[in-house]
């Protein structure tokens, strides 16, 4: 990206922004006083019509009811108003203030409302939006009437990400599919009572478990809240997977379901040596291959992950050095009942020729603890210290058989020889130009002048070399399942998938491949903390929106296009020729050159402006 100086910009001509909403200011400015008097006149008449005791929202559903007839979900979602299918809205009726105060409801009140929770002095449940106003009518004097934040605790997600314009202009995930596909979706049924799930979401069981679809880790069930609060219009499909098969078979499954975008916030050990290889790599090569966005957590190992070559040049007993020196322990601590679990794999297809193991150790005794012994696959160990106390565990890998030397080691707890690279897994590390790997940056710090990747989330390079992770998302972001907040790169992921969705739903002209053109030159122009275009800490830069405009289009530099609608300019003289009339035009940073007029004639009605005021314009 490039930042002009004051030297260059006496030679060419800068792009500067211009808002035309100030000529229709100044028009404004010029009517009479008593014109502005009037509306807010008629305003406040409209409140006061005897509904004083209504809540804002509450009152503005009413009002947006009798006027449009019955509100969606997305619609009441803006309002922080909770619904459920047939459209009825959940609200709190409170009697009085002291926390004693009985509720005994009267029959009128009963006629309009559905109680379904009572606690205390307060008893929620469901009206319909037809009747919001003849309830507040009959409830009795000493009762308030609420609408309550619906469950969701503040993401912070849509905040960092300068989200929040297009999230009020824009009705997100609109036509779109999403596809969430994880281990479990505990509590996701409460979570839809309170309106942080849509209402309807789609269950794709691909567990074979035969437990009900809502039992088990709220993981699933975070992602999707992450995802619902940057696109609630969007339909929502759940497939819940176990293991490396159901994962495909859910994955064929959203091919055949015709689902936009998937967000992954698993990754998986030991799938192959080369990158790409192993099942899971594979079925997420068939959904990008199907035009799918595929978006995945890039893991979280960055400080429990080990590569390199086998060295045993001390007392050649089989067993590798850690240090270039004597250490054959990589050491742990493990706490008292805690389970300490290692995967291994290595250059090359596991053969009995080619073949390492895992061995545990007391640090203190030197005694074996456990260890693998099988040479038919990669190593997977898992040990509980049921000891009584916490215990320091040393991790030996022994080179059974092997003319390779290389290796990769993931351990469960931060070991005390790690490595800051190549510690993301698959599917991450499938080199798919619609695969999307993200790391994680802390929400808190996602806004500083100097962010950091988190400490654990997992980065490049790839096996074969590639940079990863894509981008960086916030963190920690506060749902629902998560009220402390949902940490690692599987909160960042499903971040970064609500914002494709939100993006794409303004911007639906665009191909799977101008999306990312497009959320990759946001990323650089906003974010760019790579070092470099691209680098293995924060890939290329923090997912961020533009302010939202409108009617837009955007020129990048270097992108590809062949006069293509679909995927943002590369050119000025591309734009005026492919784009409709009457756009406004964004430039994300760059050097462009305006052809003479022999060349080419630029005649459309356009706005011509730069995100940043960093584009330079040269008239040849």
């Amino acid at each position: 990206m490039f930042f002009p100086n004051n030297d260059f910009q006496k030679q060419v001509m800068m792009f500067r922004e211009i808002d035309y909403n100030l000529i229709a200011l100044l028009g404004l400015l010029l009517m009479s006083p008593t014109i502005f008097a009037q509306q807010f006149e008629n305003v406040n008449n409209k409140r006061q019509q005897g509904f004083e005791s209504l809540p804002q929202p509450l009152f503005k559903v009413a009002q947006l009811y009798q006027e449009k007839g019955q509100l969606s979900k997305a619609t009441l979602k803006k309002y922080d108003i909770a619904s459920r299918q047939d459209g009825e809205v959940y609200i709190e009726l409170k009697h009085g203030f002291e926390l004693g105060n009985e509720v005994n409801l009267n029959d009128q009140t009963l006629s309009y409302f559905e109680p379904q929770h009572e606690y205390k002095n307060v008893i929620g449940g469901w009206v319909a939006q037809e009747d919001i106003f003849e309830l507040s009518k009959v409830l009795p004097a000493d009762y308030l009437m609420l609408s309550p934040n619906p469950g969701v605790v503040d993401t912070n997600g849509v905040a960092v990400t300068n989200s929040t314009s297009y999230i009020a202009n824009v009705n997100g995930g609109q036509g779109l599919k999403v596809g969430i596909i994880d281990l479990g979706f505990g509590g996701v049924y409460s979570s839809q009572a309170q309106g942080n799930v849509p209402t309807p979401f789609y269950e794709h069981d691909h567990s074979g478990s035969g437990d009900p679809f809502d039992d088990g880790n709220v993981h699933g069930t975070g992602c999707t809240e992450v995802i619902y609060n940057f696109a609630p219009a969007a339909e929502f499909h759940l497939f819940k997977v176990q293991g490396h098969a159901s994962l495909g078979l859910a994955i064929q499954d959203a091919i055949s379901t015709g689902i936009d975008i998937i967000s992954i916030s698993l990754s998986y050990f030991n799938t192959g040596w080369d990158d790409g290889s192993g099942a899971i790599c594979s079925a997420v090569k068939d959904a990008t291959d199907a035009g799918i966005i595929v978006f995945c957590s890039s893991g979280n190992d960055n400080l429990k992950h080990w590569q390199g070559d086998f060295r045993d040049v001390w007392d050649g007993d089989g067993l590798h050095e850690w240090n270039f020196g004597i250490d054959e322990g990589n050491d742990v601590l493990i706490e008292n009942e805690k389970e300490l679990k290692a995967n291994l794999q290595w250059e090359g297809n596991p053969t009995v020729t080619n073949d390492f193991n895992i061995i545990f150790f007391n640090t203190i005794t030197g005694v074996e603890i456990s260890s693998t012994t099988n040479n038919t696959g990669y190593d997977a160990l898992t040990w509980e210290n049921d000891t009584g106390s916490d215990l320091l565990v040393s991790i030996s890998i022994e080179k059974v058989a092997s003319n390779k030397d290389e290796f990769e080691l993931w351990v469960s707890e931060e070991i005390e020889y790690n490595q800051t690279g190549g510690s993301t897994k698959s599917p991450a590390n499938t080199a798919e130009d619609l695969l999307v790997a993200v790391g994680a940056v802390d929400r808190t710090d996602y806004n500083t002048s100097n962010p950091s990747p988190a400490s654990y989330s997992s980065r490049g390079p790839s096996n074969d070399g590639r940079k990863l992770p894509d981008i960086v998302a916030p963190t920690n972001l506060k749902v629902y399942s998560y009220p402390d907040g949902m940490g690692g790169t599987s909160s960042a992921t499903p971040c970064a998938a609500g914002i494709a969705l939100l993006l794409w739903s303004e911007h639906d002209y665009l191909s799977p491949e101008g999306l990312l053109d497009l959320l990759f030159g946001f990323v650089r122009l906003y974010n760019p903390w790579s070092v470099g275009l691209h680098d293995n800490d924060f890939g290329r830069g923090g997912i961020e929106l533009p302010n939202f405009t409108a009617n837009s289009r955007f020129i990048i530099e270097g992108v590809t296009n062949n006069n293509d609608l679909d995927r943002p300019f590369d050119k000025i003289e591309r734009a005026d020729f492919v784009s409709p009339a009457d756009q406004n035009i964004f430039f994300l940073g760059g050097d462009y050159d305006i052809p003479n007029a022999a060349s080419r004639v630029i005649d459309k009605e356009m706005i011509y402006r730069s995100l940043k005021n960093d584009a330079t314009i040269k008239v040849n």
